[in-house]
Formats: structure tokens, C-alpha cells, sequence
């Protein structure tokens, strides 16, 4: 799957997570969560050319890798803490459409579907690795 699109699915998925939480920490990182996606939305929404998206690689690659420890952290504390059902809360869809359009916005600059791939690279690394060690302590 391309990476772009399997870190959009994966941020999608983590929002989804961290919005079916009841409890308040795990309603603390969900807030957390959406502050980082609305940060990296707005860092997005800034950038018009080729130029401008190098110059941003600093803090593109942090907020990527902000969400991405959001995301690990409710799910550690999820896994430690949560025992009976949940509740669903409703899901910030307009975050991830956010998200989306700033992304196919960009795409649309020569050469920067490359360059923001490389920025979120190592975020990705890093929740792959979580993700296969979260599942071989399952089976």
C-alpha cells in the first residue's frame, strides 16, 4: 500500500481509537491528538510551493512523530487500563478530511509526495515496530 496512504489510514484509525475512549486520561490523549492533527493540518494549509514544504521538514517530521507517540501512549494505557466496554464518541471526520485535502493539495507540488513521504518515514518505522510487537505479544 502506498505509505502516504497507509499513514493517512493509520491516522484515521488512531483518531477513531482515541475517540472511542471513555476513560479521562485516554480522553486526554484523544484531545492531545486532535491539537497535533489540527497543528499539522495548519503547518500543511501554510505551505504553497516546493520551497516552502523543505523549509517546513523540521516541523512536519515532529508533528508526525508527536501523533505517532499519541497514538502508541493511548494504546499502551488502553492496554494496561482498559477492562469492560467502551464508549463511542463521535468521530472527528473533519480532521481527517483536513488532513486529506491539505495531503492531495500538496501531492499536486512536483516532487513533494517524495518529500513528505521521507518526513513521515520515521514515524512510520517507529508505529510498524510498535504495531508487530503489540502483535507478537499476542500470539
Amino acid at each position: 500500500m502506498n505509505r502516504r496512504i497507509r499513514f493517512f489510514y493509520s491516522v484515521l484509525i488512531g483518531m477513531i481509537f482515541l475517540t472511542g475512549c471513555s476513560q479521562s486520561s485516554l480522553d486526554d490523549y484523544r484531545e492531545e491528538g486532535v491539537v497535533i492533527t489540527y497543528s499539522l493540518i495548519k503547518e500543511l494549509h501554510k505551505i504553497k510551493n516546493r520551497q516552502q514544504l523543505l523549509e517546513s521538514s523540521a516541523k512536519l517530521e515532529g508533528l508526525f512523530n508527536e501523533l505517532v507517540d499519541v497514538m502508541i501512549a493511548a494504546q499502551e494505557f488502553k492496554q494496561k487500563n482498559m477492562t469492560g466496554e467502551e464508549s463511542h464518541h463521535k468521530v472527528h471526520l473533519e480532521i481527517s478530511d483536513g488532513l486529506r485535502i491539505e495531503l492531495t493539495r500538496l501531492y499536486q507540488i512536483e516532487g513533494s509526495r517524495q518529500i513528505i513521504e521521507k518526513y513521515e518515514e520515521h514515524a512510520m518505522q517507529r508505529l510498524d515496530l510498535y504495531e508487530k510487537k503489540v502483535s507478537s505479544q499476542k500470539t
